[in-house]
């Protein structure tokens, strides 16, 4: 039976919503990470188009979990901003009456209605972000159910082989520009089109397991296979140049992380890249993918020590320093957990870090804090504890689910989708636990889109199971 006109009409148009998607990221990616207010607006006009253009023919379900979360994270800010009775506000947030006082008992009365936000206009703008974050889940998640994730792969090998080189040139060179911008920060990393170099490590290490997973999962081994006779099968005459391809991109990404000098980027890192080697494993049940993955990243490793690795090494010696921890992060943790304290149900209101914590800001008088250094810590302080907690177990659940949809996924390609899905929101939520990836708007588009990726991709696993039951049943 042949399709009808409205099918492909809406078949066509998810493949250039999602085409747009890979554009809109890729824009965020080469204008600094996206951190610019025109370079963010820009991004949140592109995503809603893309939805709409993925959705002009129909929504698609998503899971209750998911549901949740996404209600729940999106519900709290815009309560945060709706203007409340004081009454009602002191019993949802007691301590946000106590900053109005502070602030407005020098000029007027307190007032009658007040917001949970503690800055409403930056709760406005980081709501317009999370939207944009919500819908490219959305479209990732559709993409994925019907059969689209191929878009995600090709997008990250692209951006990926390009933001490893440029980063490459950057070290290795001494070529220290973003385009026309001479760096001022972090001359000595490779940063890609990035001004932070741990956010730069942060986009490799999402997009590492994607090329590992297309690599490992490509070719089912043979265990009686000696570990070159099995490389000469994935990557010689008897693979294929897609294979090959990807294994030289893998060493290029690889190389690219190592010079970024992240210390937790690569161990995050390091951490995806196991969890696909370890799912590509219990897959098959037979092989050596730990042992092939050594082999694998031997060359971009031997390479790093021919070059040099001792500015790389020293970034790692600093944390064995007496009082390094207490001269960065330490204090800011202690400082977040503060304000937590005293914001713990509502939080300060979405985009409101920065702000908020000017005043309870201990250390490093030099400079203020714009972000708590921990998107776990940042989060709780912004939206409150459960909220926050809802938010992470979710994403946690979801890795879980992307990981045992890369093993029993009769289909190789849903497979390699799920298992780099797993692979890069654990790095990335790892590398959560020290750094602040989840606040760049590049970073987070990605994050989303890969999370929508992986509940989609497990939900073809679902509806297959059920429709097989169902046929089972029948017969």
């Amino acid at each position: 039976m042949l399709p009808s006109e409205e099918h492909v009409s809406g078949e066509r148009s998810l493949e250039l919503g999602g085409l747009l998607l890979a554009v809109v990221f890729t824009g965020s990616v080469l204008a600094f990470g996206g951190v610019r207010p025109t370079a963010y607006v820009l991004m949140e006009a592109g995503v809603v188009a893309a939805a709409v253009l993925c959705f002009w023919r129909g929504w698609q379900r998503i899971p209750r979990l998911a549901l949740l979360v996404l209600a729940v994270i999106v519900g709290v800010p815009f309560l945060q901003l709706v203007p409340l009775p004081s009454g009602l506000t002191a019993l949802l947030s007691p301590n946000r009456g106590v900053f109005a006082a502070r602030l407005l008992s020098a000029f007027s009365p307190s007032p009658a209605y007040l917001a949970l936000s503690l800055n409403p206009h930056a709760t406005e703008v980081a709501v317009c972000k999370l939207i944009a974050y919500a819908l490219a889940f959305l479209v990732g998640h559709k993409l994925a159910v019907r059969g689209r994730g191929s878009i995600l792969l090709r997008t990250l090998l692209i951006v990926g082989l390009f933001e490893a080189c440029y980063g490459l040139v950057q070290y290795l060179a001494g070529w220290q520009y973003i385009f026309t911008y001479r760096k001022v920060f972090g001359t000595g990393d490779a940063t890609g089109t990035y001004i932070n170099h741990n956010h730069f490590a942060g986009l490799l290490e999402m997009i590492l397991p994607f090329v590992l997973a297309g690599v490992l999962f490509r070719h089912r081994l043979n265990a009686n296979l000696g570990i070159r006779r099995k490389l000469a099968v994935m990557l010689g005459s008897e693979g294929n140049f897609r294979v090959l391809a990807q294994a030289m991109v893998l060493t290029v990404l690889s190389l690219a992380l190592i010079f970024s000098r992240s210390r937790m980027g690569i161990a995050a890192a390091l951490s995806g890249v196991l969890l696909v080697g370890g799912l590509q494993t219990v897959r098959y049940r037979k092989g050596s993918a730990v042992a092939l993955l050594l082999v694998l990243l031997l060359v971009p490793v031997c390479y790093a020590s021919w070059v040099g690795v001792e500015a790389v090494t020293s970034r790692f010696e600093m944390l064995g320093r007496a009082g390094a921890m207490e001269r960065d992060r330490l204090p800011m943790w202690r400082d977040s957990l503060r304000a937590i304290g005293d914001f713990q149900w509502m939080g300060t209101g979405l985009g409101t870090y920065d702000w908020a914590a000017m005043h309870y800001q201990t250390a490093h008088p030099g400079f203020r804090y714009e972000h708590a250094h921990s998107d776990y810590l940042e989060f709780a302080a912004e939206i409150g504890i459960p909220a926050a907690a809802l938010l992470f177990a979710g994403l946690w659940a979801l890795v879980l689910r992307a990981a045992r949809t890369a093993v029993r996924s009769s289909h190789r390609s849903a497979a390699i989708l799920a298992a780099g899905s797993a692979g890069a929101l654990a790095a990335i939520l790892l590398h959560s636990v020290t750094d602040f990836n989840l606040q760049i708007p590049a970073n987070a588009l990605l994050f989303c889109w890969v999370a929508g990726t992986a509940s989609g991709v497990s939900c073809r696993l679902d509806d297959r199971r059920i429709s097989n039951l169902g046929e089972m049943g029948s017969a």
